[in-house]
């Protein structure tokens, strides 16, 4: 569908509803039944392009009130989002000042342990703590919890059980289910090939 603003949405869908409102002070474009590809580009000759662009898939069954919005992105750092939250040009917080979520899931701290050079737990403690905090300043009944994936590695172990005794100093809750045996790395039905994310079981 075309949209009345500078930019196009194609989706490869014949059936595709494409609807766009604002929320916040966010331009928020829903597209509905895409099929396999959506494609958003600025017009022939308009020299315009982007400098960001979120993408969020949605979850919901809007007939019983529940909605769910999926903000997560590949190799994404809790250090970025942090930064992104601070920063007014990127940060998702006038959404969430909209929507006014009652639960928000943090799955971050694993891609964080992996740059070089290796941040210490206690720096992306703070990160994860900035976040449910930075939620919370425009959210204030969100309920935020830490969801600790399960890793064999003693530095992730470690991390968790840090995680667990400092949560609540932002008044955030973890959830562990690195200490649940039906979801060990070994689970072929769980994880897609590279052993660590999770199918959509």
């Amino acid at each position: 569908g075309d949209l009345s603003s500078p930019n196009k949405v194609v989706a490869s869908n014949g059936t595709t509803v494409v609807l766009a409102d604002s929320t916040g002070d966010r331009k928020v474009t829903r597209v509905t039944n895409p099929g396999t590809s959506v494609t958003i580009k600025a017009p022939e000759g308009s020299g315009l392009g982007f400098a960001y662009l979120g993408l969020f898939e949605y979850v919901g069954d809007e007939d019983a009130g529940f909605r769910m919005f999926n903000l997560a992105q590949a190799a994404i750092r809790a250090n970025e989002v942090q930064g992104w939250l601070a920063n007014s040009t990127f940060s998702m917080l006038p959404m969430l000042a909209a929507y006014q979520p009652d639960l928000l899931l943090v799955v971050l701290g694993s891609n964080d342990f992996v740059q070089d050079p290796v941040p210490t737990p206690e720096t992306v403690l703070n990160s994860l703590g900035a976040v449910a905090m930075a939620v919370n300043s425009v959210a204030p009944t969100c309920q935020v919890i830490f969801v600790h994936r399960p890793n064999p590695a003693q530095f992730w172990v470690d991390f968790g059980t840090m995680l667990e005794a400092n949560a609540g100093t932002v008044g955030a809750t973890v959830l562990n289910l690195a200490v649940d045996d039906r979801l060990t790395l070994g689970n072929t039905t769980l994880y897609v090939s590279d052993g660590v994310h999770f199918t959509a079981a």
